[in-house]
């Protein structure tokens, strides 16, 4: 199924164990998913809070910068085996890998944006579509609001790398 830089497709995640609504954030073009229930802020919420949590979806559009720099040998394994450990990959690692020292810079505090974002529940899931134009973030939230503050606080977002185009809409679902 393809979508256009303006669909939103919500997805209830319960099927998944991420909570009775958790919200899921698309975010077309980027590299990879994360979630996790908590304000950007930093604020913890309490377990009852998470509950109350509604699922959203936001599709978004990556630049074609940020698609090259990940679609290069071995970038996305390292990034991925990285997460699975919640960590970012390593500067090091990356420029072994031939990325631009500026470009490493903002990646590492994206991951670890993203990475807090998990820890606290509010990011469930993000990564890329496999032609690295797209990708999506599941978000349990409170409301959009919320939902769109996850995306316009990723350091990405705020350098340029991820396009300013983007819906999030809520994720009814029937099964």
């Amino acid at each position: 199924m393809e979508f256009s830089s303006y669909q939103l497709l919500i997805l209830r995640l319960e099927s998944l164990n991420l909570g009775p609504n958790a919200h899921l954030m698309l975010v077309r073009g980027a590299t990879h998913v994360t979630l996790t229930p908590t304000y950007t802020s930093g604020e913890m919420l309490s377990g009852t809070q998470a509950n109350q949590m509604i699922n959203y979806v936001i599709f978004l559009q990556l630049a074609p910068a940020f698609a090259e720099n990940l679609t290069r040998p071995g970038v996305m394994d390292a990034i991925a085996e990285a997460a699975r450990s919640g960590r970012p990959p390593a500067a090091a690692t990356l420029t072994a890998l031939g990325l631009p020292e500026d470009f490493i810079t903002l990646f590492v505090k994206r991951m670890d944006y993203l990475l807090a974002l998990r820890q606290s529940g509010v990011l469930r899931a993000a990564g890329p579509f496999a032609d690295m134009s797209e990708g999506i973030y599941v978000c349990n939230v409170p409301d959009e609001q919320q939902a769109r503050r996850i995306l316009e606080e990723d350091p990405l977002y705020q350098a340029g790398f991820i396009e300013r185009d983007y819906v999030v809409r809520r994720w009814l679902a029937a099964l």
